[in-house]
């Protein structure tokens, strides 16, 4: 899933997922992995100019930040959840 085309939007996406009092390891996996995503398709789009170094990094600090709500490394999650559905109930999605 795709949270935006905008990368300011994208910003703002995030710090509203990191002030959440996230308290499910699921919604942990799926907040990292739609960021990534993002991250991935702005980057393969050309809708930043930022490197892909730099994309990297910003996910890096993304994931850290919300693994501290969980006592499980991204790894562990990834297994537990990659197959599994997901709903997109308090997903946020951004509109061009």
């Amino acid at each position: 899933m795709i949270l935006t085309y905008n990368y300011e939007d994208l910003q703002n996406i995030k710090k509203q997922m990191q002030m959440k009092n996230i308290k499910s390891d699921e919604k942990i996996y799926y907040f990292i992995k739609v960021v990534k995503d993002t991250l991935e398709f702005m980057f393969e789009n050309n809708l930043t100019n930022k490197s892909k170094k730099d994309l990297e990094k910003e996910l890096l600090e993304f994931k850290n930040e919300l693994l501290k709500h969980t006592t499980l490394s991204y790894k562990q999650l990834e297994s537990q959840y990659k197959y599994k559905y997901i709903t997109t109930k308090d997903c946020y999605i951004n509109s061009m």
